[in-house]
């Protein structure tokens, strides 16, 4: 590191982690006042302040002229990283939390890893992990972890409830998207929310399922009724000259006078049985 110069501002970054409390400043100050500035302040290549916001203000209050000193070639949110989290009184959780919001754009443009930031924050790489979930999915809960008072678990446990939540959300519009587009397309559109898209697809399932059920339960009655019909036309051992004999003279008792027992109707049904005996037929040669 080498040169000097005011800084243009505060990157970003560095920004993310807190100041320190006043007596902590005011203790510095004194410091400074009575040993001078032992560590200059660092600036990147831009002339952004990362790394000594708190010395900046120590050396204002003390009336101490403070002395820069230019970052050359470190990536500069490691740096940050490096040199503040080493610093600080921070758990654990704290330090993975900082860590993840100063590195965080890098990280989504794949220019540090996982294991780079841990490294750097002094933390195993599943702080790391977890710090990243509680900042994709329940964001209002980082500046919390990170200030010390919301413990690291309790987060955490939100932002799992908070992603299968938005996995379970993108799952449905998923299946609406394939077995109802109509209601995808509404939902999508903001014409409707997607629980009310849910829950017409569901009502859509029950009477499509209601339905096949009643087809169902039809195609057994008719079934069990043609199976009876059919027993009793082939009583296999039996002529069919004999068993139609049988069947005209027991019309009057079964039927009764005023019911059709025709010759015209009998060849009727003779004819449906003789097309089903055909279909069968078509059936058992494929």
């Amino acid at each position: 590191m080498s040169g000097s110069g005011e800084p243009t501002g505060v990157h970003p970054s560095a920004d993310l982690l807190p100041m320190w409390t006043e007596q902590e400043l005011n203790d510095l100050a004194a410091d400074i006042k009575a040993n001078g500035l032992v560590h200059p302040i660092v600036l990147d290549a831009d002339g952004m302040l990362i790394d000594g916001r708190n010395r900046l203000e120590g050396c204002r209050r003390a009336g101490v002229e403070p002395r820069f000193t230019r970052l050359n070639g470190e990536n500069p949110r490691l740096y940050i990283l490096r040199t503040n989290m080493a610093r600080r009184n921070m758990s654990q959780g704290q330090r993975a939390m900082g860590a993840v919001l100063v590195a965080e754009e890098d990280m989504h443009n794949l220019c540090i890893s996982q294991s780079d930031v841990a490294r750097s924050a002094c933390v195993p790489r599943q702080r790391v992990v977890e710090a990243s979930l509680i900042l994709k999915f329940t964001p209002d809960l980082a500046p919390a972890v990170l200030a010390g008072t919301k413990p690291m678990s309790e987060a955490l446990e939100a932002a799992r409830q908070r992603k299968e939540a938005v996995e379970e959300e993108r799952e449905w519009l998923n299946r609406l998207q394939r077995d109802a587009p109509d209601l995808a397309a509404r939902v999508q559109e903001g014409r409707m929310k997607l629980m009310e898209a849910v829950n017409g697809y569901r009502a859509r399932e029950r009477e499509r399922l209601q339905a096949e059920e009643e087809e169902r339960s039809e195609a057994a009655v008719l079934a069990k009724d043609f199976a009876v019909i059919l027993g009793l036309l082939d009583p296999r051992n039996i002529p069919p000259e004999d068993t139609a004999r049988t069947w005209l003279k027991a019309k009057p008792q079964f039927v009764g006078p005023a019911q059709d027992f025709s010759a015209a109707r009998i060849r009727r049904a003779a004819e449906v049985l003789m097309e089903c005996a055909r279909l069968r037929e078509e059936e058992e040669r494929k």
